[in-house]
């Protein structure tokens, strides 16, 4: 019960406003009722208030968690949030709408936030006031405690009050954040610690303020700059941000309360996110004390990876030393997402005490799936996309062949999307193992290279590539329609089979041959790798090459180059439409994407190389039986793993130089993953022209390979019918040579982001 002495218009605002203030974190007025004079007003019972609270010795069993008292300071913003901007009950049936009021508390304090249960509930409103829009939001100030005051409050020298409005409970907030994070770090002894050293001696006496006149005291922020240097915790620095821009000067340049509980979404998912990680692996290390299977050592990994790439995603957690902007999604999933992150937290805790080592496994790895799957589900599916992606990314990079190896049997039925982080950890696994074992320790499928007969009927190249017939039986039906490409023998290693290097690049050529083999025909390939099936290979002695043998997809079916539809002089068929190219562009740039996540470059991506499969090439007059949703990316005969130890050939195929980064072109160095994205680029460009990047050079005969380069930048500026997504994605592929560094792993995260999660955001 509290006792309040007041003017008639005081009290009665006070009473309304209380009476209007519905929120679990904004104390409730159950009655009032006066007595000798005195207004009585009746609240609910509180455990305790924040001053008591933060001098208590040893922290509540509800609070052990970091993650619950940033909780609690994200449910004391959201009540400041909701008595900042809020619409009061009406007294009348027959209007139910009432405008929006504007108030503020002017008195912040440890003494006047109630702790119930693990809620900070704001109280203490007799110096409240509430405005509507049209009244001045500011008003003098009534002398509360000057200690958790803002600046602005009163003139440092003369001791009168100053304009006060919301800015002040800001300020006054960031205190409260202040406080609690000193808690957090150092418990009671470090609150008295803060609080003796914000004790200042002033022209009016002593004071214990945040503030040193018209800034933020020296002190406070050598207190916090400490903790922030000293912590271990990413949210107790990224809370160390939100206080620093609540403490700003000037009242204008503060955040207002909704935005301060935006920034405390993030803090807090945060901090769940990173305490269920740590548990995880606190789990792990007590039973890695008694035996553990390796097994269960990769699915552990890989459930905390999935729960990593979640956090990554929405911005909650950095990876690689960079944080993505905050997703809007995280603000809609909060409490779902809090609620499955603190169960899964106590649960791991409390978890039965299981005689059997293989039990408390399974239920530790039951449990982290249940909740991986819980918060996934949360995700609309363009970020669910974005997860799975990232998983794939963090889920194999810089892994053993061991690990690699166990990744396929411990993602069988328990993943929501095994297939592809299972395939990409293959073909990566084998990409290791060519670099580091016996060539000899692959075997791709050898076809005799007599079984493969050019077909006669074969009209247009451009169009069209040649078309073979592998005969698999003896009878004449016992035969296939395929694609074969070609690798020649590197012609300075073909010139001297006596020089002591012959054997050893030789070794090499073949390790080459047989990964590919290997990696094009592992199944199940990821869902966006859009490569034909590899039968084979087969050595073409008398022409110094190899030969690589692709199935058809349909067997009825006949391949039409993309670049022959490009050529404005010479296709029949009309440009398709917006909806169209994007998803073609989406797919291939997908594709690519699986390609480098698994270890390899490509070496050849240009519009010859990319394929369309119809029933037949007459129907393409007017585009009929073309579907451009579902290309084939081949020329994959230059192919090699992505490692600096890995035999290079050097530009060999010159035919398509110009989608060749000017770099590559000019020789002497080794190819990049970058030249890859560069080569995408062009293929974006191409697409969103749709004009052949022949027909756009050939316009330019004058300029040198760098000219080129610069006057397909400028070509983006032609897309703007594609939109500024595809037009941004197209020049940070041209520009991958300014970012590009051999961080492998940071690369591929910002491929992700940048290109293959943009791309797919314009056709969706």
């Amino acid at each position: 019960m509290v006792n309040k002495t007041s003017s008639g218009n005081d009290e009665a605002e006070l009473l309304f406003l209380l009476g209007s203030l519905r929120h679990r974190n904004i104390v409730e007025l159950i009655t009032s009722y006066s007595q000798n004079g005195l207004t009585n007003l009746l609240f609910p019972k509180a455990d305790l208030d924040l001053h008591q609270f933060l001098l208590l010795r040893c922290r509540p069993s509800a609070f052990q968690d970091d993650a619950t008292l940033f909780q609690s300071l994200h449910g004391l913003s959201s009540g400041l949030a909701y008595l900042h901007n809020f619409n009061p009950r009406s007294t009348s049936s027959e209007d139910p709408t009432t405008p929006t009021l504007y108030g503020y508390h002017p008195d912040i304090k440890p003494r006047n936030i109630l702790v119930q249960g693990t809620d900070f509930v704001l109280a203490d409103f007799g110096l409240s006031r509430v405005k509507t829009e049209s009244e001045i939001t500011q008003t003098s100030w009534k002398d509360a405690t000057y200690e958790y005051g803002a600046p602005e409050c009163r003139d440092p020298n003369t001791f009168r009050p100053g304009m006060v409005g919301r800015a002040l409970d800001i300020w006054s907030l960031a205190c409260i954040f202040s406080e609690i994070m000193v808690y957090i770090e150092g418990g009671s002894q470090g609150i008295e610690r803060f609080r003796d050293c914000r004790l200042l001696d002033n022209v009016h006496g002593k004071t214990r303020c945040f503030h040193n006149n018209n800034a933020l005291a020296p002190a406070v922020d050598f207190h916090l700059n400490n903790i922030e240097s000293d912590s271990s915790s990413t949210a107790i620095c990224t809370l160390g941000t939100v206080i620093r821009s609540m403490f700003a000067s000037e009242p204008e340049s503060r955040p207002k309360a909704k935005e301060v509980v935006e920034q405390m979404i993030h803090v807090t998912l945060e901090s769940f996110t990173s305490t269920l990680l740590q548990t995880a692996e606190e789990s792990y290390q007590v039973l890695n004390s008694s035996g553990v299977t390796d097994l269960f050592g990769t699915r552990l990994s890989l459930e905390k990876t999935r729960l990593e790439a979640w956090a990554a995603v929405l911005g909650l957690i950095p990876v690689q030393g960079s944080r993505r902007p905050h997703d809007k999604q995280t603000f809609h999933i909060f409490p779902e997402a809090c609620s499955t992150l603190s169960s899964a937290i106590k649960e791991l805790r409390d978890r039965p005490d299981f005689d059997d080592v293989y039990r408390d496994q399974d239920f530790i790895i039951s449990l982290l799936h249940h909740t991986n799957n819980s918060i996934y589900g949360l995700l609309s599916r363009s970020l669910r996309l974005s997860v799975d992606g990232t998983f794939a990314i963090l889920g194999t990079y810089t892994k053993s062949l061991e690990s690699l190896q166990l990744i396929e049997p411990a993602t069988k039925g328990n993943l929501s999307k095994p297939g592809d982080i299972a395939a990409i950890s293959v073909m990566k696994y084998m990409s290791i193992l060519l670099q580091q074992q016996d060539p000899g320790s692959l075997h791709g499928t050898r076809i005799e290279s007599t079984l493969v007969k050019q077909d006669p009927s074969w009209v247009d190249p451009e169009m069209s590539p040649q078309t073979y017939w592998y005969s698999f039986g003896y009878l004449d039906t016992e035969k296939r329609r395929v694609l074969v490409e070609y690798k020649a023998f590197d012609t300075e290693w073909a010139k001297h089979p006596k020089a002591t290097s012959f054997k050893e690049l030789g070794e090499k050529v073949f390790s080459q041959i047989q990964g590919l083999v290997n990696m094009l025909q592992r199944e199940p390939k990821p869902a966006d790798f859009r490569v034909l099936k590899c039968l084979g290979a087969f050595p073409d002695i008398a022409n110094c090459r190899f030969g690589f043998v692709y199935s058809y997809p349909h067997e009825d079916r006949t391949p039409i180059r993309l670049h022959s539809l490009l050529r404005r002089q010479r296709s029949q068929i009309p440009p398709p439409g917006l909806s169209e190219r994007l998803a073609l562009a989406t797919i291939l740039v997908s594709s690519v994407h699986s390609f480098h996540v698994s270890g390899w470059l490509h070496k050849n991506i240009n519009s010859y190389n990319i394929l369309f499969f119809c029933q037949s090439l007459v129907p393409l007059v007017d585009g009929v039986d073309l579907n451009f949703e579902n290309p084939y990316i081949v020329g994959f005969n230059h192919s090699r793993q992505d490692s600096a130890s890995e035999y290079t050939e050097g530009l060999v195929d010159t035919t398509f130089q110009d989608y060749q980064h000017p770099s590559y072109r000019n020789g002497g160095i080794r190819y990049e993953k970058y030249f890859d994205i560069y080569s995408l680029g062009l293929l974006l460009l191409e697409i969103g022209l749709w004009s052949s990047m022949g027909d756009i050079s050939h316009m330019y005969p004058e300029l040198s390979p760098l000219g080129l380069k610069e006057k397909y930048m400028h070509c983006c500026d032609s897309l703007d019918n594609m939109g500024r997504k595809y037009q941004a994605v197209t020049r940070t592929c041209l520009e991958a040579d300014k970012w590009f560094n051999h961080d492998y792993e940071s690369i591929d995260l910002r491929f992700q982001e940048e290109v293959v999660e943009k791309l797919r955001s314009c056709s969706t």
